[in-house]
């Protein structure tokens, strides 16, 4: 039996919300180990860069999480769309097949 579209995608989402949990877990704490490290060591040149690096990743994850939140959003209000249009479908032939039965 074929897989569901929709389980594939349940599960794919769920995979990538824990790497996304994972990353942001993470990743702040490692930066702040390193800037902290660099503090205590004295290596101010590499500090800055440093923190200048920080922001520009920090800045473009934010970017990247952000669009594929919308695009995850968009996807379940496709899907919701596509569901509501089916169940009116659905509806319709038990509306006809009642017909049948009652012999209109």
């Amino acid at each position: 039996m074929r897989p569901n579209i929709y389980t594939q995608t349940a599960e794919q989402t769920k995979r990538q919300v824990k790497w996304w949990s994972y990353a942001a877990w993470t990743l702040p704490f490692i930066a702040l180990a390193i800037l902290l490290v660099e503090e205590y060591i004295g290596l101010e040149d590499a500090y800055r860069k440093t923190i200048a690096s920080v922001l520009v990743v920090f800045f473009a994850v934010s970017v990247f999480w952000w669009w594929w939140a919308l695009h995850k959003i968009k996807y379940v209000i496709q899907s919701l769309r596509n569901t509501d249009n089916n169940f009116e479908e659905v509806k319709q032939e038990l509306r006809e097949t009642r017909r049948v039965f009652k012999g209109e």
